[in-house]
């Protein structure tokens, strides 16, 4: 339609706007072709993910597959993330006999992208904790863990 609007001064010309209805059926054919070209491509992203390894460097036979096997599927899957929840550290006689620090090295030969902080990365203490930080070549990420009224580790 095409509207003029006739409460201007006589000495004015009109002034014309144009106005489009749709009627609901029309909206709905259009909106699939409006939206489309906008629509940002949909991408994939592979995240493989560990949690509560507790020391699991070795496999075991249908129950663990231990670090080496795990570098080989990170290897054949070729993730975008490759992340783990915590608790890694602790738990087995290597792992809690060096504290954490074969693990960590470990998980470094893995590739790991980040790991959080799980509550038994504690059980050989802060400086423990800080110092397995120091030799990872990922960010250990949390976002309650305070020391001194600080952040203690990254939290993202």
């Amino acid at each position: 339609t095409c509207d003029v609007d006739t409460q201007q001064a006589s000495t004015q010309k009109p002034t014309r706007t144009a106005t489009f209805k749709l009627s609901n059926a029309e909206t709905a054919s259009l909106s699939p072709r409006m939206f489309a070209a906008n629509a940002p491509q949909t991408t994939t992203h592979k995240i493989l993910h560990t949690n509560d390894i507790h020391g699991r460097l070795a496999e075991e036979k249908g129950r663990v597959i231990g670090m080496a096997k795990l570098k080989t599927v990170k290897e054949q899957e070729k993730p975008d993330l490759m992340l783990d929840a915590g608790d890694a550290f602790q738990g087995l006689p290597l792992s809690n006999q060096s504290k954490g620090e074969e693990m960590a090295k470990a998980m470094n030969a893995v590739g790991y992208d980040a790991m959080a902080v799980g509550n038994h990365e504690f059980d050989f203490g802060y400086d423990q904790l800080k110092k397995l930080e120091g030799m990872l070549d990922f960010p250990m990420l949390s976002t309650n863990v305070y020391k001194d009224g600080k952040r203690a580790f990254k939290p993202s």
